[in-house]
């Protein structure tokens, strides 16, 4: 299968387009979602996955699955679309670019999804190279510190349940959902942070109030629920007004929640736990009672 996609062609159910090095490929799958897949582990030595064993594994999409996608194409008018049935109108655009010079999409021996012009300037990318933040877009700002390696993440209608936790990719620093219905940051190691391990450095303040399970909602709201169902009046921890796809724990120590659906791709709201940074200083909302 070819790396690059030009003007006017498209991908069905099924399609996908492969790096030259054969690392990376780009499906649009049955279910109608763009899904990158690291299939090798011949050049990916940090930074996507964290491991180099770790194939076979999704490390970037469109969360368009069963919203009646049909196929995706490169228009020409240069905006690369994902559209449902009834024709390609803005009306049946799921998800798009929004560029008005692309040429040809690529697939890139790196890890990278390109969109170049005609002149070979890159009009808008994925973010997912090695050794990349995940998610960096040309079109908007840096999600994170360039470099900066997101570890085990939350999806976009993701649920952490007593006991479940967050890792990040250095092993620093662990989310932690306890039996006692509090999410908690810990240092785990000392490997990229200079400070006392096994010591909590943030947490919800939702210890002992009923909370049941956290949940990254399909409508981008991260919310920590208490038992009746997952409905406002039961909520006692929220980040409301989001459109996050992502949570994060990162290797600087930030929780974050990044929209990586976009574009634009976007930091929706953070803890402020980042090495070097005051514990809640989230220009989104304020630390949470208790938080610290």
């Amino acid at each position: 299968m070819p790396d690059i996609l030009r003007v006017n062609q498209m991908l069905n159910p099924g399609d996908k387009l492969i790096s030259a090095n054969g690392t990376f490929n780009l499906k649009f799958q049955t279910d109608g979602n763009l899904v990158l897949y690291v299939v090798s582990s011949s050049i990916l030595t940090s930074g996507l996955t964290g491991e180099t064993t770790q194939i076979n594994r999704a490390i970037w999409n469109t969360f368009t699955q069963n919203k009646g996608a049909t196929h995706c194409v490169l228009r020409p008018d240069g905006n690369f679309v994902i559209y449902k049935a009834g024709g390609d109108t803005p009306e049946n655009a799921l998800i798009s670019t929004k560029t008005t010079d692309g040429d040809h999409l690529v697939v890139q021996d790196d890890g990278n999804v390109v969109l170049y012009s005609p002149s070979n300037k890159p009009v808008w990318q994925s973010g997912t190279s090695v050794g990349e933040a995940g998610g960096v877009n040309f079109n908007g700002p840096d999600l994170a510190t360039p470099g900066t390696r997101f570890g085990e993440a939350l999806h976009i209608g993701g649920t952490l349940n007593f006991g479940d936790q967050l890792r990040s990719a250095n092993g620093t620093f662990v989310l932690k959902f306890q039996l006692d219905g509090n999410l908690v940051l810990f240092v785990d190691s000392t490997s990229d942070f200079a400070g006392v391990v096994n010591r909590a450095i943030w947490n919800s303040g939702t210890a002992n109030k009923g909370a049941t399970h956290c949940v990254l909602q399909t409508d981008g709201n991260f919310v920590i629920y208490k038992v009746g169902g997952d409905i406002p009046r039961n909520a006692v921890f929220s980040r409301i007004g989001t459109v996050a796809s992502d949570l994060v724990v990162q290797d600087d120590g930030n929780v974050a929640a990044y929209n990586f659906v976009g574009p634009p791709f976007s930091l929706q709201w953070q803890v402020g736990t980042s090495v070097g940074q005051t514990p809640g200083a989230n220009t989104n909302a304020p630390l949470p009672a208790g938080g610290v």
